[in-house]
């Protein structure tokens, strides 16, 4: 009996051992596979995460590409907003007085230097251009001191395109015209009566230009993003001159009309002294005809023709003026009514 037992509870024992030790290796397998599941899945969600992120990223970089442009735009309008009445402030108060002629050519040579690749060489593909006849009619609503209606005038002066210019200063007039075309105040606002093409968003303009005008010319590499970096360098080297509609201070003073196409300009965005004579003509709100005649630009007979040697050139009726430092006098004084000195008070 006692060996019988002994047997029965070393069976027993045996019994429960083996599922025991059974179970044991079982669940050890068990941890292993499950551990080997748990890092697949890890593995998994990795790589899902990593694949909708690379997605997502994509998207965005897709999205940015295509309204890089209007968000851009967006940005720097804020910024203008912000700097207009500082640099009212610092403009040098009545735009008619007259101004320190060193500082004047100084700063304006400054604000070409920033931009010195822009917007002086005409390209050889539109030297090459078959002569258009009539010429294209392109108008251009700006401002002087907007770094995006730059971007435009600059590619005009590339192409060697002339254009009737209508300046939308703040509280200007011309700019009931663009609210009344495109819907909106925002500028550049452009117009090709030769195709019948209007837009808004300067890179729009630009690439429209390129296209139509532009005999297979490339555009210039990274312009666009030139923009955003040294395209606001003329307007605070220039402390937002061309920004502002001029008011009169001259009492009684009646501001002549001018007639359609009668002020035209020979000049090239780049040309520091021709910048000075645009300001004075966005500030009075003169519209006018901006012929371009840069570097290698057949045109250039014309202003010879005219009567001009070098730009600035100003023709207003019968007027003729080749010194921007005349041609900024004339406009003020005929136009704006001239300096008017503030009456001291007595003391």
């Amino acid at each position: 009996n006692a060996r019988a037992h002994a047997n029965t509870t070393m069976s027993n024992a045996l019994f429960v051992y083996r599922p025991l030790s059974w179970s044991r290796v079982s669940t050890s397998k068990d941890h292993s596979r499950l551990l080997r599941t748990k890092n697949l899945s890890s593995s998994l969600r990795r790589r899902r995460t990593s694949f909708v992120t690379r997605q997502r990223i994509s998207n965005d970089a897709d999205f940015d590409a295509k309204n890089n442009t209007n968000n851009n735009k967006i940005e720097a309008k804020d910024v203008l907003s912000f700097l207009c009445p500082l640099l009212k402030l610092v403009s040098g108060g009545d735009a008619a007085k007259p101004r320190n002629r060193t500082f004047e050519v100084a700063t304006s040579g400054f604000a070409s230097m920033a931009r010195i690749q822009y917007g002086k060489n005409v390209l050889q593909e539109a030297t090459e251009r078959t002569q258009m006849e009539p010429p294209p009619k392109l108008i251009l609503y700006e401002f002087e001191a907007c770094p995006f209606c730059r971007r435009v005038r600059e590619t005009l002066s590339m192409l060697d395109l002339d254009c009737e210019i209508r300046p939308c200063p703040k509280d200007g007039t011309f700019r009931k015209e663009v609210l009344e075309r495109g819907g909106k105040e925002t500028f550049p606002y452009f117009v090709d009566e030769t195709t019948g093409k209007e837009m808004y968003e300067s890179a729009d303009i630009v690439n429209y230009l390129y296209k139509t005008y532009g005999n297979g010319a490339d555009l210039p590499e990274n312009y666009f993003a030139s923009t955003l970096i040294t395209g606001w360098m003329p307007t605070l080297f220039r402390a937002g001159r061309g920004m502002t509609k001029y008011e009169p201070r001259k009492e009684g003073f009646v501001k002549p009309q001018v007639p359609s196409g009668n002020i035209e300009l020979f000049n090239y965005e780049n040309n520091q002294f021709a910048r000075l004579c645009r300001e004075a003509l966005c500030e009075l709100e003169l519209p006018y005809t901006l012929r371009n005649v840069g570097a290698g630009s057949p045109k250039r007979e014309t202003l010879t023709e005219a009567g001009g040697k070098s730009v600035p050139f100003l023709i207003d009726g019968d007027v003729k003026i080749g010194e921007s430092e005349e041609i900024v006098a004339y406009l003020f004084e005929k136009y704006g009514g001239g300096y008017v000195p503030e009456v001291q008070k007595e003391a």
